[in-house]
């Protein structure tokens, strides 16, 4: 019985291993860039609907009805609670839109050829790129 489900499992992973996707490292960079630009705008949505929703709990008043005398609290705390929660969210958007970025940026190793004008031969050197897609 252990050998069976053994072999089950191990066939289940060769097959899970042999159905991924690979994708050029082209895609990648721009499926990250897409995703950091998505993530960064959603970051600013969040902080200035945060500061919107902190701003309109200010300018209510305590009190709407002074005759009976209730009180616009709970209205106020929903605003306020809503608004910090919203500014908190939108932090993790920006630093996983600066993290994808960053990850965007390839760092890779090559050779560059060289031309040495006093012997006129073309020789190739490691080198070192950095590329940033804008």
């Amino acid at each position: 019985m252990k050998k069976s489900i053994l072999i089950l499992i191990l066939i289940g992973l060769y097959y899970q291993g042999y159905g991924q996707d690979s994708k050029s490292q082209q895609f990648l960079i721009e499926d990250l860039m897409k995703k950091s630009d998505t993530q960064y705008k959603a970051g600013w949505i969040f902080l200035g609907g945060g500061t919107a929703m902190i701003l309109t709990a200010a300018a209510i008043p305590n009190r709407f009805d002074y005759t009976d005398g209730s009180n616009n609290r709970r209205v106020k705390s929903f605003f306020s609670l809503t608004g910090v929660l919203s500014i908190s969210t939108s932090i993790p958007l920006f630093l996983s839109s600066g993290y994808n970025g960053r990850t965007a940026a390839k760092l890779s190793l090559g050779s560059q050829s060289l031309n040495l004008p006093m012997t006129s031969q073309l020789r190739s050197y490691p080198s070192l790129s950095l590329k940033v897609p804008l």
